[in-house]
């Protein structure tokens, strides 16, 4: 890794859901509110698929003295292989074996060389890590000695953090120490203005024309599975949810600029409300085109409410995940599924 060229301010790490299906939109949500504050910022996707000698050539000519940080995103940095090689084909595995084999997907001792890389040339550069692994508990990155832990939604404290580390004012910062690690949550920068968020690419993202992208609908679920652990359960039905108007602008400039017309919707749970439907339909009804989409939703609230089947379908559904995890249904069929 070398200093020469400009570099970023920070570099971002992550993998994919799975392959060819679409981006993880945690990383670039991250991205884009560290550019809108004034930071410029590099995003490593596909981490895994990468080689070490790959990954060393790109770190060369992202990471500068002018780098601030590179962060690692536990949430898809979970490994595809068993140690004798073979494949981890189900998810659930992969969360279960191949985070206690391999935390960031891949052997310890390669990312420890890796690490070692960066730190020698940039002694200056903080490596952190967030994602849902560090959520569920971060115990298990501990061996990799990173400088801190970002806990649940890192959009409001990355930036804070970006800007205490270019004005050496980490000391600033709050941190909660536990077991030795230095822990930044979320709970200590509330995101106060959600419904006007939105994510911006950059060029360096490398969006191709006609990609189909993932867009942040609502955040959080108005249920409390016992069975499910994700963050912000238990919310209120109006409770970080975007806006119509930042809905509009963002799916209008990402058609304009690259032909956007099919997305992931990145909702914990897309029918849980009548008035979010809604809401969504009328982004839908101003668009210049027809507009594809596939997200979470609960099977037993078309039943709760017949009329949502017929609304998602006019909305643009193509795939319907069901939110127990059972089961998924194409959105045509949904009717007859019930």
């Amino acid at each position: 890794m070398t200093s020469e060229g400009m570099g970023y301010d920070a570099v971002l790490v992550t993998d994919t859901p799975t392959m060819g299906f679409s981006r993880y939109a945690g990383v670039y949500k991250i991205a884009s509110e560290l550019r809108k504050n004034g930071f410029t910022c590099f995003v490593i996707d596909c981490f895994l698929e990468f080689s070490i000698e790959e990954l060393s050539h790109i770190f060369d000519k992202v990471i500068s003295e002018r780098t601030l940080f590179v962060g690692f995103s536990t949430t898809f940095l979970f490994s595809r292989f068993r140690p004798d090689g073979s494949f981890l084909p189900r998810k659930t595995e992969r969360f279960s074996e191949g985070d206690k084999l391999f935390p960031l997907g891949r052997p310890f001792l390669e990312i420890k060389d890796v690490f070692r890389a960066i730190r020698s040339r940039h002694p200056k550069i903080k490596l952190i890590v967030g994602g849902s692994a560090v959520s569920r508990g971060g115990g298990s990155y501990s061996r990799f000695n990173f400088d801190f832990y970002f806990e649940k939604e890192a959009d409001v404290s990355i930036v804070e953090f970006a800007n205490k580390l270019r004005n050496d004012q980490v000391n600033l910062l709050h941190v909660h120490s536990l077991e030795g690690r230095n822990i930044i949550r979320s709970d200590d920068y509330p995101y106060k203005d959600f419904s006007n968020s939105s994510l911006l690419w950059s060029a360096s993202d490398l969006v191709e024309q006609g990609e189909a992208l993932p867009i942040e609908i609502a955040r959080g679920c108005i249920f409390r599975c016992k069975f499910c652990d994700y963050n912000m359960n238990g919310k209120k039905i109006n409770d970080y949810v975007r806006s119509e108007e930042s809905l509009y602008r963002e799916i209008l400039q990402n058609y304009e600029k690259f032909g956007t017309t099919k997305y992931l919707l990145t909702d914990d749970l897309i029918n849980d409300s009548v008035e979010k439907l809604n809401m969504f339909e009328k982004v839908v009804s101003k668009l210049p085109f027809e507009i594809e989409w596939s997200s979470y939703a609960r099977l037993d609230l078309f039943w709760k409410y017949p009329d949502m089947i017929d609304q998602i379908l006019r909305l643009g559904a193509k795939y319907l995940r069901h939110r127990t995890g059972l089961h998924a249904v194409h959105a045509a069929d949904a009717a007859d599924r019930l």
